[in-house]
């Protein structure tokens, strides 16, 4: 496996746990929990390095999502939405994790919880955690889940880039889900299949 060095936040769109996707990507997810990104994309194909892009694709999910957190649809864009999600799940979180969200910005908390998570999720794969940057600390467990899934999924990983590696490993989990599921995949691009997966797993 080659190593890169990339400056990234783990994403994880996937994941606050809120679909029920796939266990591997929904596991990296979790470590994250920290933009409005992650709401855009619970299925937590993004946990592997991929941005949903824009909120309005996902309007629908958003919607599910607000209401089962009670909040108020009606009127508001997805950009608005999505934040709303977001912070309701990020304040969600954080009391799992003991963590006091009185008197602190989202942004501050959002680290807060990032940092315990990726810590969390490195103890639980043996990987140790003293005296390492949360950032450094985020890509080893990045990559020991990418590797991970890799090898559940039968992949080689001999001489691939991490980025190509975390692609390929993305791809071939969406479309497990998507058969799964009984969706169709031909003639699909990645995005759109991101969102009939999403949608079904969200019902």
């Amino acid at each position: 496996m080659k190593k890169q060095t990339p400056t990234f936040a783990i994403s994880g769109i996937l994941t606050l746990g809120v679909v029920g996707a796939s266990q591997a990507y929904a596991e990296e997810g979790q470590t994250a929990k920290a933009s409005v990104e992650e709401v855009q994309g619970k299925v937590a194909y993004a946990g592997f390095g991929h941005r949903h892009g824009d909120p309005e694709d996902h309007l629908e999910f958003l919607q599910k999502q607000a209401d089962k957190l009670g909040i108020e649809t009606e009127g508001k864009e997805a950009k608005e939405l999505a934040k709303e999600v977001h912070e309701a799940h990020l304040k969600q979180e954080a009391k799992e994790l003991g963590i006091k969200t009185e008197g602190k910005e989202v942004d501050d908390l959002a680290q807060e919880v990032r940092k315990t998570r990726i810590q969390n999720k490195a103890k639980d794969l043996g990987i140790e955690t003293e005296g390492k940057e949360v950032d450094d600390l985020a890509h080893e467990v990045r990559e020991t889940l990418i590797l991970n899934k890799a090898k559940e999924l039968k992949i080689e990983t001999k001489g691939k880039e991490l980025e190509d590696l975390a692609q390929e490993v993305r791809e071939a989990s969406l479309k497990k889900d998507a058969a799964e599921l009984g969706i169709e995949t031909e003639g699909k691009d990645e995005r759109e299949l991101v969102k009939e997966v999403m949608d079904k797993k969200v019902l």
